[in-house]
């Protein structure tokens, strides 16, 4: 008698059920990315999921359907689908502030995103979409050699621009002036979301300024004590000679002194060049190569650029990725 054949399940079938996605060609670093997915199916399903695999610099916010999300990976229940069913949801995620201009939001895989249902494997998308990320600023497009410093102080919390809107301004070649620093210089030193509370004013001239509480912290960690007797002139600008001096002292300490200048390093900074010592110190720390030309342009003032690509290599904030 011949020995029983042993039947082989039935492999699941997914050719009945299919998703796809939509969506805007361009992100934004800090702002929400909206997905719309869209699924069909012919027969009936029952315990119907879809799973987006999210992009790398990339949180999930919302949907319109419930979703769970683990290991890098949304899990939304759709339920059960009736025969002949077609219908989209909402998928919400918010991009970070430290991803890459010009590198495009994906999700991972592949497959970047699939659906599947009791008794059926998983299906990818049927279509993959091209999001390419671009500049948050209005002021600052992909191709400026600051967009990275700019774009790595402003994930840090040292900045949120020059104005509001949607891209952000941000007003790189205005000239800064020392009120902005204090802000600048104290989120740098003790983060992003920090308050200087309400100390009592010691200058004579900030009492009307936004400012005159970041001004009188700036004061206290021994950053500048002014630009004369009790008065700190918030609407000056500085230099980049007084900007070399702040640095150090906010890297290395309120009480620190650099070595005596050489005059050798840059062509237009002698020994007798007032900040001397601390330009030439910047430099042999790897925080500043001058101004081009073997040139430091000790008394050209700093702009608002400038002085993101300076706190942001002193300071150490991590530069966007991929």
């Amino acid at each position: 008698m011949p020995a029983p054949r042993l039947l082989s399940p039935p492999k699941p079938s997914s050719s009945a059920l299919e998703i796809s996605a939509a969506g805007a060609s361009t992100a934004r670093p800090g702002s929400p990315y909206v997905y719309t997915f869209t699924y069909t199916n012919i027969p009936a399903f029952t315990g119907v999921k879809a799973y987006i695999k999210l992009p790398a610099h990339a949180t999930y916010v919302s949907s319109s359907l419930p979703c769970a999300v683990a290991a890098g990976v949304a899990t939304c229940t759709l339920g059960d689908l009736s025969a002949d069913g077609s219908a989209s949801f909402t998928f919400t995620l918010q991009v970070n502030r430290l991803k890459k201009v010009g590198s495009p939001l994906v999700p991972q895989g592949p497959p970047n995103y699939s659906i599947g249902a009791v008794g059926i494997l998983p299906v990818s998308g049927t279509n993959y979409l091209a999001i390419d990320t671009v500049t948050p600023f209005l002021d600052v497009p992909a191709t400026d050699p600051f967009l990275n410093d700019i774009q790595a102080v402003w994930a840090a919390g040292i900045t949120n621009g020059c104005g509001l809107g949607s891209p952000l301004p941000f007003c790189p070649a205005s000239l800064i002036t020392r009120a902005d620093l204090s802000v600048f210089f104290e989120r740098s030193l003790h983060g992003g979301t920090y308050n200087p509370g309400t100390p009592p004013i010691t200058y004579t001239d900030t009492a009307s300024s936004p400012f005159k509480y970041w001004i009188e912290a700036f004061k206290t960690d021994g950053i500048t004590s002014g630009c004369g007797p009790a008065i700190f002139c918030p609407d000056q600008t500085a230099s980049r000679a007084q900007m070399a001096v702040m640095l150090l002292r906010a890297s290395e300490g309120s009480s620190y002194s650099p070595p005596a200048a050489t005059g050798t390093i840059f062509t237009d900074v002698s020994i007798t060049t007032f900040a001397a010592a601390w330009i030439e110190q910047l430099n042999k720390l790897g925080y500043s190569n001058g101004c081009g030309s073997g040139k430091f342009c000790p008394d050209r003032m700093v702009t608002r650029a400038e002085s993101a690509s300076l706190l942001r290599r002193v300071f150490g904030f991590p530069l966007p990725t991929q």
